[in-house]
């Protein structure tokens, strides 16, 4: 479950840092293409962060719920 943890926090680092990097993208003054691109660079790498963060918890809740079950 180490590796588990890890991969876990490396998510939540990577979303925490999209998140912060969408939230100060100045939105007044996008008016180049090269802007747009870079928005939709950040949604959607702030999209995937979160969804690995969250799949990665649902792993880890399978996990143990496996192994609880396992006893029974």
């Amino acid at each position: 479950m180490h590796s588990s943890k890890s991969i876990s926090e490396q998510a939540l680092k990577y979303a925490k840092s999209s998140y912060k990097d969408f939230d100060s993208f100045p939105i007044d003054g996008t008016k180049s293409v090269e802007d747009a691109e870079r928005f939709y660079k950040l949604a959607e790498l702030m999209t995937v962060s979160n969804s690995l963060y969250i799949d990665n918890l649902r792993v880890e809740h399978q996990c143990l719920k496996h192994c609880f079950e396992s006893f029974q």
